[in-house]
């Protein structure tokens, strides 16, 4: 049914905005050329101030252009073409990279830039990232001075990692906490005639809950509170303990003190004077001791490419990035495709000059067949090399299914992972398709369950037993394979397991992940294990296509319709598709995915 849906819209988008696509990228075609060139980088000759901004993601990887990748929902076209943003990887490798420079006389962050659409609590660990290496480059000697029009959590977690972090006079204030929105939809179902079947195993396995009910369940509060509770910590209370008691902050933020009121946080501490931006790069261009206007002496880092030690290495750290709703077979840019991924796997196994692979994964999970099918591949590359897993925002039930395995395990405090459990949901409009439409089905049929999941008739009892002991069967094999993985007894993993939850310290408590670290740690543990000194970290992607090529590829109906949706609202679209079953068939209702949630 979802499919149908797709394609019925889809067709319809498409008479209406292929016409006028077609015409924008024929234009940039015959410009291409200058469009999506790579800025001309020269070494820096004369002194400067690295210019931070962050007004772009952070993605895990670069992705080929696409429909996918384009929203219709305005922008600037050139804007768009120049400047794709930068992998987390290559923004902290040109960090580090400034952080040595002695052209680089200072850092200017420019946090009014920052979007907090790109950098919400559960993308957060990519501003912890930032963070460590701004650290670094403190006490390297390199001065940060930081400057926002408005504070909102990202503005304050890496204003506060400053030398001097400014505000202005009448910039808006956003502390106030954190919250979390669910949207339950049962009651528009009820409306619309559709019945939704929800099946889990594990009190904590709630993804389709927001769905299959009208209100929260008692599971999901409780690890949905405490999600909370972990974010409002390590994101508010921690990055400012520094400059003032956590205590204290802790009731100022409570009692909404700060909120809209720049002039609390100035009297707190917690920022160090309220400024125009005038007046804060009058002292960044004290920096640089020339005649050149300010403008000139900054350089922004999409801009910046410091020296790279040549590194002559043989022996090779492969990085694979697994991120997205795992599935079978689609777009490897946006999923975890297990037909995409396992050849890559694969050549890293077989490439002798691979000594250990760091697998980075950031999945909310998805198909249970595809999560074992991937599970497997790494296990067999594991016999022959270290396999080290560094996880990011989340590597939850099926991410963490992938992860499992590996020789070590690192995550941030924040991670959301765990969720060891399954969920099977089927949407049933039976009572649309007869009473409202007025369709009267008739199904012949060879076979007492030849119909399972027809969704013209009610589910029987028994077919709910057989499918629940089909989802108890895999939920056995999750324990099985989480238990041999970690090194841990079958019961206590069921005893943590049950779909809950956990955020990347508590999950380091109970045996799930073995270490809270960074990027960089994982790769250093993966070379540690590997027994090499000397290597280069290589990136392992899929063959680039042609850019009209990628393109076309993209022009399916979801595709096109992921294209309308502003960007705010697509991760929550994308992860509601993978919950939603992609056909009439049980099979595909049976999924490992964690609780998903629109923070805001």
């Amino acid at each position: 049914m979802r499919n149908f849906w797709y394609s019925f819209l889809g067709a319809l988008l498409a008479l209406i905005v292929i016409p006028v696509l077609l015409f924008v990228f024929l234009i940039a075609g015959a410009s291409a050329s200058t469009l999506w060139k790579k800025p001309e980088v020269k070494p820096l000759k004369k002194d400067a101030v690295l210019y931070l901004k962050l007004d772009r993601p952070l993605p895990e990887k670069s992705k080929e252009m696409s429909f996918g990748s384009i929203s219709l929902m305005g922008g600037d076209l050139e804007e768009m073409f120049a400047k794709r943003p930068l992998t987390l990887r290559k923004a902290l490798k040109r960090l580090r990279q400034a952080a040595k420079d002695p052209h680089i006389k200072g850092v200017f962050l420019d946090l009014t830039a920052m979007n907090p659409i790109f950098y919400t609590p559960t993308e957060a660990v990519k501003l912890m990232e930032v963070r460590r290496v701004l650290d670094s480059m403190r006490a390297a000697g390199k001065p940060i001075i930081a400057y926002s029009e408005y504070v909102m959590a990202p503005q304050l977690y890496l204003g506060a990692a400053a030398d001097s972090f400014f505000v202005h006079p009448v910039g808006i204030s956003g502390i106030a906490g954190v919250k979390a929105t669910f949207l339950y939809m049962r009651g528009l179902l009820d409306k619309l005639d559709v019945t939704p079947v929800e099946l889990r195993i594990g009190k904590y396995k709630s993804a389709a809950e927001t769905i299959s009910r009208r209100e929260m369940s008692e599971g999901q509060r409780e690890q949905a509170q405490e999600m909370l509770d972990y974010f409002y910590r390590y994101l508010y209370l921690q990055p400012i303990k520094g400059r003032m008691p956590m205590a204290e902050a802790d009731s100022l933020i409570r009692s909404g003190a700060w909120l809209f009121n720049v002039k609390a946080l100035a009297d707190a501490g917690v920022v160090d004077g309220l400024r125009t931006r005038d007046e804060v790069l009058a002292l960044v261009d004290k920096w640089v001791d020339d005649d050149r206007p300010i403008e000139k002496k900054l350089v922004e880092l999409y801009e910046y490419r410091g020296k790279e030690k040549s590194k002559h290495a043989k022996n090779k750290i492969a990085v694979l990035v697994a991120e997205g709703g795992i599935v079978m077979d689609g777009n490897p840019d946006e999923e975890i495709s297990a037909m995409d991924i396992i050849p890559l796997i694969r050549k890293v196994r077989e490439d002798d000059d691979v000594k250990a692979l760091v697998l980075r994964v950031n999945s909310p999970g998805g198909d249970a067949l595809a999560s074992e099918l991937i599970h497997r591949e790494l296990e067999l590359t594991r016999q022959k090399k270290p396999v080290v897993v560094s996880m990011s925002s989340l590597a939850a039930s099926g991410g963490y299914y992938i992860s499992c395995g590996a020789d070590s395990i690192f995550a941030y405090p924040t991670t959301l992972t765990g969720s060891i459990g399954v969920i099977g949901l089927l949407l049933n409009p039976h009572r649309l398709i007869k009473e409202k439409l007025d369709i009267n089905p008739y199904t012949l049929k060879i076979g007492k369950y030849a119909d399972l999941g027809n969704m013209t008739r009610p589910l029987t009892d028994d077919e709910k037993r057989i499918l629940l002991g089909f989802m108890r069967q895999i939920y056995g094999v999750f324990l099985q394979r989480v238990a041999e993985g970690r090194g841990l007894d079958t019961a206590y993993v069921n005893s943590i397991g049950g779909g809950r939850v956990w955020m990347g310290v508590r999950a380091q408590e109970k045996g799930l992940v073995d270490a809270i670290g960074y990027y960089d740690d994982a790769v250093a543990a993966a070379a540690q294990l590997a027994g090499v000194e000397k290597y280069k970290v290589v990136m392992v992607r899929r063959p680039k296509k042609k850019f009209f090529l990628s393109l076309l590829e993209g022009m399916d109906a979801s595709a096109m319709m992921e294209s309308v949706i502003p960007q705010p609202y697509r991760n929550a679209a994308k992860t509601l598709k993978h919950i939603l079953p992609t056909s009439a068939s049980p099979l595909s209702s049976v999924k490992l995915i964690m609780p998903w949630i629109i923070l805001n």
